[in-house]
């Protein structure tokens, strides 16, 4: 692995001893996955789309053993053996599109993803099949989505997501992980921040405060 380049995404199992990288192709010749077992003290290359470069947004379960890689401009691909091969899924059609987000849940049975100014898709069956959906209405068209995802270390009762002043009350996938996806009209920065609450305890804490464009 190459230092000083760009990186598109990132995602880790829950101890943090899988990891998989996706590059920024942006920054040229780094248009490419990395996957780590060892707490990433070492990257091998992985090629879903064969050698070539893309962006890629990633993800992957629990365990690291089911991976989903969504290439901007190109496929959605999914691995059900920590990288070793891929099987290229096509919710959109046959044609390549420009995948913005895709997350997974904790048994890599359910997955969504997003098309920049475009749809949204899940599976419920690891990306054998795909159905296009419209959270905000019939009349949806065509839309520029932003996904947050949350893990947190125990069985959160509930996440909220406060977005510019509003809160919104995030799904639920499994007891570690809740998301949400908004629909963003003008681009711009938006700050947001997610706390989840714990089922016993009466505090609340807040696991993710960052910006996204």
């Amino acid at each position: 692995m190459k230092s000083g380049l760009g990186w598109q995404g990132v995602a880790t199992d829950l101890d943090g001893s899988f990891i998989i990288a996706g590059g920024d192709n942006s920054d040229t010749g780094n248009g490419r996955l990395w996957i780590s077992t060892d707490y990433g003290a070492t990257f091998a290359e992985t090629q879903p789309a064969g050698d070539v470069d893309r962006n890629w947004h990633v993800d992957c379960d629990s365990d690291g053993s089911f991976l989903v890689a969504a290439a901007a401009g190109g496929r959605i691909y999914t691995s059900a053996n920590g990288g070793s091969s891929w099987t290229e899924r096509t919710p959109g059609g046959s044609s390549d599109l420009a995948w913005e987000e895709v997350a997974v849940d904790n048994d890599g049975s359910f997955i969504i993803a997003a098309i920049y100014d475009g749809r949204l898709y899940t599976s419920a069956n690891s990306g054998g099949s795909w159905t296009e959906r419209k959270p905000t209405g019939a009349n949806i068209t065509d839309r520029s989505w932003y996904e947050v995802n949350v893990s947190t270390n125990f069985n959160a009762s509930s996440c909220v997501l406060h977005w510019n002043g509003t809160n919104y009350a995030m799904t639920l996938i499994n007891g570690h992980n809740y998301y949400i996806n908004k629909t963003v009209y003008v681009a711009g920065l938006y700050n947001y921040n997610v706390s989840c609450t714990h089922p016993t305890r009466k505090d609340t804490g807040v696991f993710m405060l960052e910006s996204g464009k």
